[in-house]
């Protein structure tokens, strides 16, 4: 028997074009994919790819955490006829807060600390501190995206003192390949306090002051003297203003958010005195004249929602004083989880990274 040093040597594997490398690892699930990825440095790459990830394995899920629950966190398919509940075993002993959810990734606020964590493997990874911690001498905001002109996630933090000093937010930049927190110019505006907006505190929200990712940008619903959206250039960290919808008829609106519905920027508001509520989207990115009315629909005036993502039949995910979806043709709400009381939630996406 001759052994493979004496001239037995095994064919080199074929090879195949990318294309069709990339078409066969797309029919795959998730998890033999976090496998494959050590085959080889180009299969690691594209497994990572968040451009494979987003065309390729765009599963949405709601993921929520209870104040009632230290560690256990739930699950939602929102796709699902009838969504089942699932728990998710939290890395963490502590009730965390969502910063936000990018490929996959989740930034993750726990004991003033800050965390990326991929939910479907478990792995996880704490940031250097970016000091001063976040407490009550001090008004903060975050923010989570991915920078595609070098391929990295970013992760932000503005911090401000609450004393007279305190006339503009601090603003650093977290590099997950750097590894490193970069101070960039500083934020110059402020956030609405809701409770003086309404002398309700139910209408504080943890996720009032996170960032909404749209087109490699950040944005933030900020005021200076009038309501503004100001966004965050993840690729050269420079910030600018978005324009907002032409309100001339609609004098009456409070704005609560900006969010994202379908990949676009969405503006959600009230109108004062009434149970009436809209959602305005910017159907071309940057351009005013592409905000739109995307739907209208009456709801308890005393709850703040907060649309989280569309589902593949056109319904919207809401956060109120439950969960549920909201089927904009057959005008109907469809209760999927009694959230109170509420400490966080994100969205998220199966992925391998």
């Amino acid at each position: 028997m001759k052994s493979l040093t004496e001239g037995n040597q095994p064919s080199s594997l074929p090879s195949l074009p990318s294309d069709i490398i990339h078409d066969i690892l797309s029919e795959l699930p998730v998890k033999p994919l976090a496998r494959f990825r050590c085959v080889c440095k180009s299969w690691n790459d594209l497994l990572t790819s968040p451009i494979f990830l987003d065309i390729n394995y765009r599963l949405w899920r709601v993921i929520v955490s209870d104040s009632s629950s230290e560690s256990e966190l739930q699950s939602i398919d929102i796709e699902a006829e009838d969504p089942a509940v699932a728990n998710l075993k939290s890395p963490w002993n502590t009730p965390i807060l969502f910063v936000g959810s990018c490929y996959g990734l989740l930034c993750v606020l726990r004991d003033e600390h800050l965390f990326l964590w991929n939910p479907c493997t478990g792995q996880y990874q704490r940031l250097p501190d970016c000091r001063p911690y976040r407490n009550n001498s001090y008004y903060t905001f975050y923010g989570f995206g991915y920078d595609e002109s070098i391929n990295d996630y970013k992760v932000v933090k503005g911090v401000k003192s609450k004393f007279p000093d305190g006339l503009s937010y601090n603003v650093s930049v977290y590099t997950r390949k750097t590894k490193y927190w970069k101070r960039i110019e500083d934020f110059h505006w402020d956030f609405l306090d809701p409770y003086v907006e309404t002398g309700n505190w139910d209408y504080l929200d943890p996720y009032q002051q996170t960032g909404k990712l749209v087109d490699g940008f950040l944005h933030w619903l900020a005021i200076n003297e009038t309501h503004l959206i100001i966004s965050l250039d993840l690729a050269n960290e420079k910030f600018g203003e978005v324009a907002l919808p032409d309100f001339e008829s609609h004098n009456n609106s409070i704005l609560d958010d900006v969010g994202v519905l379908g990949g676009m920027l969405c503006l959600y508001c009230r109108e004062s005195g009434t149970a009436m509520w809209t959602i305005w989207i910017m159907e071309e990115y940057g351009v005013k004249e592409s905000w739109t009315i995307w739907m209208k629909f009456n709801s308890d005036p005393e709850t703040l929602l907060v649309p989280l993502c569309l589902t593949t039949n056109g319904e919207v995910v809401m956060q109120g004083s439950q969960m549920f979806k909201y089927n904009p043709r057959e005008y109907n709400f469809k209760t999927l989880l009694d959230l109170k009381p509420l400490a966080a939630l994100a969205t998220e996406m199966k992925t391998t990274v």
